[in-house]
């Protein structure tokens, strides 16, 4: 039985079910057709619908500090795009709805694009806060990045209070290693530095601080010049 709160507004079209065997189309066709439905992804052909309460603790918090990094991030980096919890149609069969996603832009190079409201293809960087879902984040979901070449992948680990940064070389993820102070740093975009320490009890003080740092690096600065000078259609010379 259906909740009366996530009946479709069209009663010609059926509701997303778990387990449903769509198409893209048709995911997106019944979705849309539900506006209080809040999550749902469809991964090669299959509706997932996460029943589970989303706790303070599991999820929550966590999925801010995420995206309190993330966004700083992207407001000193013209050309990078934040968003949260965004529906990506990343194959014929597939649209996922990564936690945070960070994008270059499609004017300064970027991967995807933006039709019809929705992303479109690979984003450069995403994230994904597992707790109750973390078998299925890092089983069929990171493989699905892996296929439409994700370049980075965060998994944040909530329960086993690990956070893992895969990184997509030739036709694989690797793990990054963190620097000899503990911090991880992104190569697909420059500047962007965690502290995978800091995250997980939760000291926004000190992921502010390490962002800070990649944020001045000479790395973040020459990765703005070169997206100005993919905007301007300059080449890739910074």
């Amino acid at each position: 039985m259906i909740s009366p709160m996530y009946q479709p507004k069209d009663a010609a079209v059926p509701p997303l079910r778990d387990g449903d065997r769509l198409t893209v189309e048709e995911f997106e066709r019944r979705w849309e057709a539900m506006p209080n439905l809040k999550h749902a992804e469809l991964i090669e052909g299959r509706v997932y619908m996460n029943a589970a309460a989303l706790r303070w603790d599991w999820h929550a918090e966590p999925h801010t500090l995420a995206i309190f990094a993330m966004s700083m991030y992207s407001a000193f980096t013209t050309g990078v795009r934040c968003g949260s919890e965004p529906s990506v149609r990343m194959e014929p069969l597939s649209m996922p709805q990564p936690d945070v996603v960070l994008r270059i832009a499609e004017e300064c190079g970027g991967r995807s694009r933006i039709e019809q409201g929705y992303v479109v293809g690979g984003p450069e960087f995403v994230t994904e806060i597992s707790a109750s879902t973390e078998k299925h984040d890092l089983g069929i979901k990171k493989e699905l990045y892996l296929r439409a070449g994700i370049q980075e992948y965060l998994n944040w680990s909530v329960l086993d209070e690990r956070i893992v940064l895969f990184r997509w070389v030739e036709g694989s993820y690797i793990e990054s290693a963190p620097d000899s102070n503990g911090i991880l740093k992104s190569c697909v975009l420059p500047g962007l530095w965690f502290d995978p320490a800091a995250m997980i009890r939760g000291d926004k003080l000190r992921v502010m601080e390490v962002l800070n740092l990649g944020i001045a690096s000479s790395e973040h600065q020459s990765f703005i010049q070169l997206l100005k000078n993919r905007q301007a259609g300059l080449g890739e010379s910074p």
